[in-house]
């Protein structure tokens, strides 16, 4: 599905993107706004999304060749729990000094990171009206995205330890 270039435009605005997926709907938006989300997201819940290998680079200190390796040769997203965060705001770390990075070479959310160039910020949306509502509050600006009709694949979770290691989660 094609992004269509008003929403593009609205992200490189500093706005935010409600994205309907299937399994995991998802607001995007930019990295800066993470401080408003303390109240309602966890750390655990925040993502923050690249399309780029030198955007990347500039908010973790050091991917290992494997890591990279895999992140070039997948087509499926990967959801990575990487060390050596830095520049990102302390609201989106999580102990021990991870971050939540999402890396996609295709698709919707590929798309929307590689028209702003620069990382954005994701956190799940919660099914929970109260939940939903508390969330919405705390952002302005939002825009939807139509429903996404393609297909979402199951998250591909992996670690990068601080030696080198990477697990699958």
């Amino acid at each position: 599905m094609a992004v269509p270039k008003d929403i593009k435009h609205h992200l490189r605005q500093g706005g935010w993107v409600f994205v309907d997926r299937p399994k995991h709907p998802l607001l995007v938006g930019p990295l800066a706004d993470a401080d408003k989300l303390v109240k309602v997201a966890p750390p655990e819940k925040l993502v923050v999304f690249t399309a780029e290998p030198g955007i990347l680079s500039q908010h973790v200190s050091e991917i290992n060749d494997l890591m990279w390796d895999v992140m070039e040769h997948t087509h499926h997203e990967l959801w990575l729990q990487v060390p050596g965060a830095r520049n990102i705001p302390d609201a989106v770390i999580t102990a021990p000094d991870l971050v939540q990075v999402h890396w996609a070479q295709s698709g919707t959310l590929h798309e929307m990171a590689y028209a702003v160039s620069k990382a954005l910020l994701g956190v799940s949306v919660p099914t929970q009206k109260q939940a939903r509502e508390q969330l919405w509050a705390q952002l302005e600006n939002i825009v939807s995205l139509r429903p996404q009709k393609e297909q979402t694949p199951e998250r591909r979770r992996m670690l990068l330890a601080p030696d080198g290691t990477v697990r699958m989660l």
